[in-house]
């Protein structure tokens, strides 16, 4: 479980200990306020967000997926790291 659990920079001084997260959905495409603390979060937030609309596309067209179809339990992944997994089903009924 501890891959799953965001870590938090450590607070400086005089900070609030409680992150603003944009609404959603545009949180899906802004990086999160504690991450410029994280060197080339940028970078990564984009090539994680491009990496799972690639694997997203890829399954549901060899699997030929019906997301939100009743075929289609659960829809999870335990290493979607900083949201690109959610980004890529953002327009399936899930």
């Amino acid at each position: 479980m501890k891959e799953c659990i965001s870590q938090f920079p450590p607070l400086k001084e005089k900070e609030n200990s409680l992150i603003e997260l944009p609404k959603w959905p545009s949180q899906l495409n802004k990086a999160p306020q504690y991450a410029v603390e994280i060197k080339n979060f940028l970078d990564i937030f984009k090539s994680d967000t491009r990496r799972w609309q690639r694997r997203v596309t890829y399954y549901k067209n060899v699997l030929n997926l019906k997301l939100g179809s009743s075929s289609v339990r659960s829809v999870i992944d335990m290493n979607a790291g900083f949201g690109g997994f959610a980004t890529a089903l953002i327009a399936d009924p899930v």
